[in-house]
């Protein structure tokens, strides 16, 4: 006896998509909690760009109640700089699982639901550096979001290398990772493209930045470090659209990326393979199976399976940033990670692909679910109707003769 799983895992309204994903009105919730943050920090940096004035052709600081704490720093800032501060507008864009739509509710405690939201300083450059150090934008941009959280009752946390945290609830929490642009670029782009909104980065206007043009700060670096979030966005973004197309319209490949986050978040408390590099081993192995097989029609539970046996050996080997091959960078394991850690992941993968396999193939549809629940928890519905026997219609789409397909373009390095 052979079952398909896929309803059980796909269903809309009832299936294990529908369990692990967060209420409309959590995410609207988020919405609102992000843009409280925006607008205390364009705020404070209103009071930071009023904290300068032009005497005599020198650019001075005049102290406020906003930027005392900074006083003896902005003191010590070249005209130039002051000027630069003078007239700098952060802008805003998200990033993550929120943009490309792989956010899952938590498991389990300590887990949390996390909103990227990146704050980007529009700065001068100097030798390709932004002119002003990271640090005293990470002192400004941490007082500012301490202070709001003390108002609003959340946490907030300095402890993350690349980012503020706000800590909004048990089960919430928004990163503010902060980023140079150049300033000339940037306006550059806006004005030519016409279609900045005011408000945060338009997506149009962002995808004309080069990767080399976005720097991150980084707490425990000496200077700001080329990084761009927009590189991952688009590779996870172009992936989705592509392979949807490819099995006819089905959004599989970003659902089966879904349901091996969850599979991590049950396994494992905190830790386990990043959201990232669990995605990139889903891509990875749809890019495999579309060289050798149709993708027509390709079913959750066939696509799940695939990529569950290929996973153990992608983590293994070692899983490659495939969006930004030039890095020459590993997404797992970290480097902070040690063999035993790097072990256990490996093993509960291996536990994953076998368990799948039994629960394909088990005697009734009560043991099925019994078997998926070992693996994605009890978040999995136990709904036996929404099983079905086959004679594997996993085997008979397999064996149809492959067709080349084109694979898509994600290495680009533009946001999309």
């Amino acid at each position: 006896m052979s079952f398909d799983i896929s309803r059980v895992l796909n269903h809309p309204q009832i299936g294990f998509i529908a369990e692990i994903t967060p209420e409309p009105d959590k995410i609207k919730e988020l919405r609102g909690f992000r843009e409280v943050i925006r607008n205390e920090l364009r705020d404070k940096f209103k009071d930071l760009t009023n904290s300068f004035s032009s005497i005599n052709g020198q650019m001075h600081y005049i102290p406020n109640l906003s930027t005392a704490f900074l006083a003896e720093d902005l003191k010590k800032l070249s005209s130039d700089q002051k000027k630069s501060l003078q007239k700098l507008r952060p802008k805003f864009a998200s990033q993550g699982s929120f943009v490309y739509k792989t956010m899952n509710s938590p498991c389990q405690a300590p887990q949390q639901m996390d909103l990227d939201d990146g704050i980007y300083f529009p700065v001068e450059m100097f030798e390709q550096k932004p002119v002003i150090s990271k640090d005293l934008f990470f002192k400004f941009v941490d007082n500012t979001l301490s202070n709001l959280a003390k108002r609003k009752g959340w946490d907030f946390s300095d402890k993350k290398n690349t980012c503020a945290r706000l800590i909004i609830d048990a089960e919430t929490h928004i990163d503010i990772p902060l980023y140079a642009v150049p300033k000339e670029r940037y306006e550059a782009i806006l004005e030519k493209a016409n279609v900045f909104d005011g408000i945060s980065i338009n997506s149009d206007a962002r995808a004309r930045l080069e990767p080399n043009e976005v720097n991150l700060a980084l707490r425990n670096a000496e200077s700001w470090t080329v990084s761009d979030p927009a590189v991952l966005n688009d590779y996870f973004k172009k992936s989705f659209k592509f392979y949807n197309e490819l099995v006819g319209g089905e959004d599989v490949c970003r659902r089966v990326c879904r349901y091996l986050k969850a599979w991590r978040d049950h396994a494992f408390k905190s830790g386990g393979p990043s959201s990232v590099a669990l995605m990139t081993c889903v891509v990875l192995s749809f890019q495999e199976m579309s060289r050798s097989r149709s993708m027509e029609k390709l079913s959750d539970a066939d696509a799940l399976l695939e990529c569950v046996k290929c996973l153990p050996e992608q983590l293994k080997e070692g899983v490659p940033n495939d969006a930004d091959k030039n890095k020459g960078e590993y997404l797992f394991p970290k480097k902070e990670m040690s063999q035993p850690e790097i072990d256990e992941i490996c093993q509960s993968a291996i536990e994953l692909h076998e368990s799948l396999q039994l629960a394909i193939s088990a005697k009734t549809k009560n043991d099925v679910i019994k078997k998926l629940r070992e693996s994605f928890g009890n978040r999995l519905p136990n709904l036996q109707d929404l099983i079905t026997s086959t004679t594997s219609v996993a085997a008979v789409i397999r064996s149809q003769p492959a067709k080349a397909q084109p694979q898509p373009n994600v290495v680009n390095q533009d946001a999309g």
